[in-house]
C-alpha cells in the first residue's frame, strides 16, 4: 500500500471520528441543536466516504464527479459555522 492510499484511509477514519463528535450529542440536544448535530455528522460521514473512494480510485480528480463531491464539503463547513453562530448567540 502506498503512502497516498494509506493517508486517504487514515483521513477517512479521521472524518468518521469527527462525525461521532456530532452524532453522539444529537441524542441529548434540543430540537434545533439536534438537526445541527445530525447534519454535521452526515457531512463528515460523506467526506469520509469520498476519501475512501479516493483511496480506491487513486486520484481526487478521477472520476470528475469526485472533485465535486470533495469540493462540496467546504461550503458545508462554512454553512455549519454560520448556523452554529445563529443557534448559539452567546458563543461569539
Amino acid at each position: 500500500m502506498d503512502m497516498v492510499k494509506a493517508y486517504n484511509i487514515f483521513e477517512g477514519f479521521l472524518w468518521i471520528g469527527f462525525s461521532l463528535v456530532f452524532f453522539i450529542p444529537a441524542f441529548k440536544r434540543s430540537e434545533k441543536h439536534r438537526l445541527f448535530c445530525l447534519l454535521g455528522g452526515l457531512g463528515f460521514i460523506s467526506s469520509s466516504l469520498s476519501d475512501f473512494y479516493e483511496a480506491h480510485s487513486g486520484a481526487w480528480w478521477e472520476p470528475w464527479w469526485l472533485v465535486l463531491w470533495k469540493a462540496s464539503f467546504a461550503p458545508l463547513i462554512i454553512f455549519m459555522y454560520l448556523w452554529y453562530r445563529k443557534i448559539n448567540p452567546k458563543r461569539r
